[in-house]
């Protein structure tokens, strides 16, 4: 018996996009890294040859983070077409500790978009 549920939200579980690693070079050597969430809609699918819209989430660090968590906000775009790039915080980044717990601790993927 259920007595309450935490929520009304339904998602397919084809709908929902991963968390994929990346990391990118960046001004003066620097390398950044961030979690890229692909389009995903079994209903939908885009244009052949073409890049989809993207919407890139920063954070303001070093308290915020970005987790390769299941994430409404990301969810709801990604539904719709877009891309997204969930940002990991530079001041994260900044120690081999923080750097391998961000990241899940092996080196990421290429980029995809």
């Amino acid at each position: 018996e259920t007595l309450r549920e935490a929520s009304s939200v339904r998602l397919d579980a084809a709908d929902i996009s991963e968390a994929e690693a990346i990391e990118f070079p960046t001004t003066g050597g620097v390398t950044a890294h961030a979690f890229y969430y692909a389009p995903r809609n079994v209903r939908f699918v885009g244009l052949s040859g073409e890049r989809p819209p993207l919407v890139v989430i920063t954070h303001g660090g070093p308290t915020a983070a970005a987790r390769a968590t299941l994430n409404l906000e990301v969810q709801f775009w990604t539904t719709r077409g877009f891309a997204v790039i969930d940002m990991v915080p530079m001041s994260v980044m900044n120690t081999a500790k923080g750097a391998s717990a961000a990241m899940g601790g092996g080196k990421p993927p290429e980029p995809k978009c």
